[in-house]
């Protein structure tokens, strides 16, 4: 028997605006999944797996061939609470068929996502969770959650995210809502999109959001989309540069927007690299995964 169980806050700031990647990521991990041979089913492990914006989501195993169990579900977010952020928490007993490889995988990527509001604990260990289950078809035995969020999302957690049960969790308050920055048409700037940041250039203001087109790929070809204020950073004296041509003494600008001074880089495992910074924090990423540098 194998469960796992998460703790997480709907009505969460942070949760709201990562929902809509949650549902675009777990699409990823679906046909990655399915490219393996698993089938993955809706909630009742028949038709489709429900992934509208404006649902929660679910998703089980292959009802028809005795493959499905609990069903996995998220709720969708709901509204600002006027006491604060209500925990949800849930749990999963998937034996370890085939569908918990989309299920973890799923639990592992909403952790390192959004940490302050999502947390995750299992009775398979972390090591499990970097192993298949001799219950998968042969094809995917080689792979494991862990594997399919590295090479989907370039995310190779240092140490595990797993917690040691869910009923303890205390969250910490959301963070001040940053300050709204100022954009213009034809503006440089920089957003992560496909799991990296890309240079882009500003097409479009609107109330909340802002239109950029950006450089998708290696190849040079663009996209345009539109993106929350907070999520579009001026390129103005910031540099995008991969990981394996950073050096020491760059100072990198972090997810909190904090400057971190490189101190050294490192060879990690398949082809990651560790980059160790002056404040003795590590991040471990893919060698091609761009950093914002200051110029």
């Amino acid at each position: 028997m194998t469960t796992h169980s998460w703790a997480y806050q709907p009505s969460h700031p942070a949760y709201r605006t990562a929902w809509p990647t949650m549902l675009a990521d777990t699409r990823r991990i679906i046909d990655q999944v399915r490219g393996l041979g698993i089938v993955i089913a809706g909630p009742d492990g028949r038709r489709a797996p429900v992934l509208d914006p404006g649902e929660d989501m679910g998703l089980n195993g292959d009802a028809s061939t005795d493959l499905a169990g609990e069903p996995f579900i998220l709720l969708a977010p709901l509204p600002e609470h006027p006491r604060g952020h209500p925990t949800a928490t849930a749990s999963i007993t998937t034996n370890r068929k085939p569908y918990d490889l989309a299920v973890t995988a799923v639990l592992l990527r909403a952790a390192l996502l959004i940490p302050e509001a999502f947390a995750v604990a299992s009775d398979a260990s972390w090591a499990q969770w970097g192993n298949g289950s001799p219950s998968w078809p042969p094809a995917v035995l080689r792979y494991s959650p862990r594997r399919i969020v590295a090479e989907l999302f370039d995310a190779c957690p240092v140490a595990s995210p797993l917690r040691e049960g869910i009923l303890a969790v205390r969250f910490a308050s959301p963070p001040a809502p940053p300050p709204v920055r100022q954009f213009e048409p034809g503006q440089a700037v920089h957003v992560h999109a496909y799991g990296n940041w890309r240079p882009g250039t500003v097409t479009k203001l609107g109330r909340t959001r802002v239109t950029v087109r950006y450089v998708r790929n290696a190849d040079g070809r663009t996209d345009e989309r539109p993106f929350p204020t907070t999520a579009v950073h001026p390129a103005d004296g910031v540099t995008l540069v991969a990981v394996d041509q950073v050096h020491r003494g760059d100072v990198v600008i972090g997810a909190d927007e904090q400057d971190l001074t490189v101190d050294k880089v490192v060879a990690g495992r398949r082809r990651h690299r560790v980059v160790i910074y002056t404040n003795e924090s590590r991040a471990t990423l893919s060698a091609q995964t761009r950093l914002r540098v200051r110029t």
